[in-house]
């Protein structure tokens, strides 16, 4: 009866109209999604894959409706070196009767630091063998997207899927969907997201919460107007995985259990709500004393509630290298602006960005700087190199160790040892090493 059920509904619409899509828990609902919280969650949306910055495998499985025999699954690789980034994937969806396969490959462009561009090809293949009835089709569809970040709080996105079908209704067989949409990520830790969905059926407004909890435990929530639909999301870390399980409750149809699996190359943290900071706007009490940042010590920096861990070590080893800390220091070095913020209530000292390199600069022909074979012996060109670095793309404490290795070495000397770094990406090599080649 349950395939039955299924048939009637394929023979009545298009298989795009069923409500469904093979999909991690995490997404949320069956149908494609310009934005939402996270990268590690958007798989379906091109223009996404740039950001993972990682090689990534994933596989899930659900039972759409708790229908028997019913099942949809996929399974997704790729890779990306954050700027450019291509993926391959593998959807099911069906019963012993009817079937639907669906192969893709996408690939992803950061074509600007705030742009990021998406396009996809897609083969689909329909089979069905019920009751002396058979049908087989295949046809080939293509996907375009873009995510446009001109914030790091915001980010608009839209994605346009099955183009051919868009250009030549003629076969019938797929829906042209799209979807726009816009995230919000108004503190710490917190995402909200809506989408405006164009379906068979029509156009579906949802919206969705994201709460990171802990740095290895997340939850998702949702709810789609025009279907009645709510949904909920548990994600945990652990190490390189990321693993999720879901429910979705649909009005009539009932509930869909998904879990799935995410394996990446890198160690995954979630970035979680900063509890402190909610506590001390709640009952803010003013430090007693505010710490000169650039005479303090390691431990005067450990005990300001707003830091995160491994900042203070930053702050400090920024110092040492390069010089004084300004407000634009702390920004490079990793803080973002709410933090720099929030941090101004606790410290003072700050050197001024228009005058702090004649302030601190070595006099010429005195102490390292001296050393024309040690281009980077001074504070100020080890500063040129750390800014180089980072606007290279070059992680902070990455960019920091550099910084300090060529203090002491020569151009060629750095360079090599550079090369044979092995805890570095081949990509960020090449941006060091592209840095360090450039004349000073």
């Amino acid at each position: 009866m349950n395939t039955l059920f299924v048939i009637l509904m394929v023979f009545q619409n298009p298989p795009a109209a069923f409500e469904y899509r093979a999909s991690s828990p995490a997404a949320l609902f069956p149908f494609v999604r310009a934005v939402s919280d996270s990268a590690l969650v958007n798989t379906g949306n091109p223009a996404y894959i740039p950001l993972w910055n990682s090689f990534h495998f994933g596989a899930s499985y659900a039972r759409p409706y708790a229908l028997e025999g019913l099942n949809t699954g996929t399974s997704h690789a790729g890779y990306s070196d954050g700027t450019n980034g291509i993926q391959g994937s593998y959807s099911l969806f069906g019963t012993g009767e009817y079937r639907e396969r669906g192969f893709a490959l996408d690939a992803g462009r950061l074509v600007h630091p705030r742009i990021t561009a998406g396009v996809g090809v897609a083969r689909h293949d329909l089979s069905i063998e019920a009751d002396g009835y058979s049908r087989r089709h295949s046809l080939i569809d293509f996907t375009a997207a873009a995510i446009i970040m001109p914030f790091e709080w915001l980010h608009l996105g839209f994605i346009q899927e099955n183009i051919r079908s868009a250009l030549d209704d003629s076969d019938g067989l797929m829906y042209p969907s799209w979807s726009t949409g816009v995230a919000v990520i108004p503190a710490r830790g917190v995402s909200i997201a809506w989408n405006l969905n164009r379906e068979y059926y029509g156009p579906i407004n949802s919206f969705s919460l994201s709460a990171n909890l802990l740095p290895r435990v997340g939850v998702r929530a949702g709810y789609a107007r025009e279907t009645s639909s709510f949904s909920g999301a548990v994600l945990f870390s652990l190490g390189r995985l990321i693993v999720s399980y879901g429910i979705r409750q649909h009005a009539y149809l009932g509930a869909t259990h998904s879990v799935a699996i995410t394996a990446l190359s890198v160690d995954s943290f979630f970035e979680e709500i900063r509890y402190e900071t909610l506590r001390r706007r709640r009952n803010f009490t003013p430090p007693a004393r505010k710490i000169d940042i650039n005479k303090c010590e390691l431990e005067d920096l450990a005990e300001i509630p707003v830091l995160r861990e491994g900042i203070p070590e930053r702050i400090m080893k920024y110092r040492q290298m390069i010089g004084p800390v300004s407000r634009h220091a702390l920004r490079q070095i990793g803080l973002e602006e709410l933090e720099v913020n929030e941090l101004m209530e606790h410290i003072e000292g700050l050197a001024e960005e228009s005058d702090r390199n004649e302030k601190y600069r070595r006099p010429p022909g005195t102490g390292r700087g001296a050393a024309a074979s040690r281009p980077y012996a001074s504070n100020e060109k080890r500063k040129e190199l750390f800014t180089g670095l980072i606007h290279r793309g070059v992680p902070a404490s990455v960019a920091l160790r550099v910084a300090d290795r060529a203090r002491d070495l020569g151009r060629d000397e750095l360079i090599r040892e550079i090369a044979g770094m092995k805890d570095i990406p081949d990509h960020i090599k090449k941006a060091i090493i592209s840095a360090c080649s450039e004349p000073r």
